[in-house]
């Protein structure tokens, strides 16, 4: 059974516990038929055109041809070059000229040597045909190499001036350089009872660990401007059960796609960003979530799915038309500002400043993915949502009561701050997953997820 049809049978029935026992969800058997049958080039098998003509090797161009300091550097390889065609040229017409000059023998001197005529006499002999510069080109020639002269002398002194415009790949001026860092502030770094997590990445540029704070400080601002207001009031085709049957269904396109967990978690946000804006019909609920993953893919994605991969995970459901309306439309929606704080990355930041082991991490990291299905969660700040997740994995399995320190210096949170969150994650592992809501702890009961989703929930947490 497709996921349209799955979702029309959970709006028409009034009893929701019988749902899709007997029958697949989503097009689950869609799913499995791709890995069963075509085991070549993606997880689907589905063969993308590009793949057709994969020995044909097309002809690069230049990335960045003529955009920013391209430019400069264009011009002067421009001057460079017209200045040698002039002086190759300047060269053949003196080779053309020595060619009919005589010199004297050895035993002639040269008051022997008699004047030059001016008028030779033309001859048999097959002579190169050489043709002579045209008057008009060469004052063109010479116009435009005393224009490039110019603007190089130009560039050198801009240069010289400036170098707000230098790229990444030039060596920006030694004294810039100096004036940046007289004016950067010192870093204070944590009080004397923490830990300096960013210190240690000092020496790794890629880590910019003198910015971590700010950057971390800057999503935490960021988070209001994207907070999920609850829709499903607003949706009279929509219900809370779809919205987990769906998310459900996208946790297994990540998989199956072998996609980032930061793109499932931007999808999912996608989601309910734009039915927080939009009314849609349940038979466009499906479309919604594919195109946010799309959306999603590539954002975070080196190399995103293609658009056919899409359409075929939905049975062929949608035209491609559809998506791209539909994606441009999302787009439109957020003002295309896809720059969203997620909860995984803040579990990530705390988990590595709190030198939490993988186990512990990937743990907290399916109690978070857990409450991606869980409606009530969509309003609650995805920085409190992780430090809730990684406390009550702490807590879980190492019986730890309280939230520390260094957690706290860089999480911002006490556990005031968090201990309703705790609560609601609480009660939800308590519930056992439904049978057609069973994609993530099928996923984190894997061993390379250290099996984290076997590992027995007490009743009562001891905090």
């Amino acid at each position: 059974m497709s996921l349209r049809s799955t979702l029309h049978k959970i709006k028409n029935q009034e009893n929701l516990q019988h749902v899709s026992q007997n029958k697949s969800v989503f097009g689950a058997s869609k799913l499995n038929k791709i890995t069963k049958t075509d085991k070549i080039k993606s997880t689907f098998g589905v063969k993308r055109k590009n793949d057709e003509n994969s020995g044909i090797v097309a002809k690069k161009r230049s990335a960045c041809a003529d955009v920013t300091n391209a430019l400069e550097k264009n011009m002067v390889l421009k001057a460079k070059s017209n200045s040698k065609m002039c002086f190759e040229k300047q060269k053949l017409s003196l080779k053309v000229k020595n060619q009919n000059a005589s010199f004297p023998s050895r035993g002639e001197s040269k008051e022997n040597v008699p004047p030059e005529n001016m008028h030779p006499k033309k001859t048999n002999k097959p002579t190169k045909n050489i043709e002579k510069p045209d008057p008009i080109e060469e004052e063109v020639l010479e116009e435009s190499i005393l224009v490039l002269s110019q603007e190089m002398k130009m560039n050198k002194i801009s240069l010289e001036e400036s170098s707000a415009y230098m790229t990444a790949s030039e060596e920006s001026p030694s004294y810039v350089v100096k004036k940046h860092v007289e004016n950067a502030q010192p870093n204070t770094g944590p009080p004397p009872d923490v830990e300096d997590f960013d210190k240690a990445c000092d020496n790794d540029p890629f880590s910019v660990s003198h910015y971590a704070m700010d950057i971390f400080n800057y999503y935490k601002e960021r988070e209001m401007m994207f907070s999920a207001e609850k829709y499903v009031n607003r949706q009279p085709d929509i219900s809370k059960t779809m919205r987990s049957i769906l998310v459900d269904w996208m946790v297994e396109v990540q998989e199956s796609f072998e996609l980032n967990h930061e793109t499932l978690y931007l999808a999912v946000k996608l989601v309910d960003l734009y039915l927080g804006k939009v009314t849609i019909k349940k038979d466009h609920l499906q479309l919604v979530g594919a195109t946010s993953i799309f959306v999603a893919c590539k954002f975070d994605e080196r190399t995103p799915p293609c658009i056919d991969d899409f359409l075929y995970i939905c049975d062929d459901a949608y035209k491609r038309r559809e998506l791209i309306l539909l994606e441009i439309d999302i787009l439109k929606k957020l003002k295309y500002d896809l720059g969203i704080p997620l909860s995984y990355r803040f579990l990530r930041r705390y988990a590595r400043a709190g030198k939490i082991n993988m186990e512990i991490l990937t743990f907290a990291r399916y109690i978070l993915e857990r409450s991606l299905l869980e409606y009530d969660f969509i309003e609650i700040r995805d920085s409190i949502t992780a430090a809730a997740a990684l406390f009550i994995a702490l807590a879980i399995k190492n019986g730890v009561k309280e939230w520390s320190a260094t957690l706290q210096y860089y999480s911002g949170y006490v556990l005031d701050d968090f201990y309703h969150v705790v609560h609601m994650l609480h009660e939800m592992l308590r519930q056992p997953p439904k049978d057609h809501l069973k994609t993530i702890k099928n996923k984190y009961s894997h061993k390379i997820f250290h099996e984290v989703a076997k590992i027995p929930i007490p009743d009562r947490l001891a905090i």
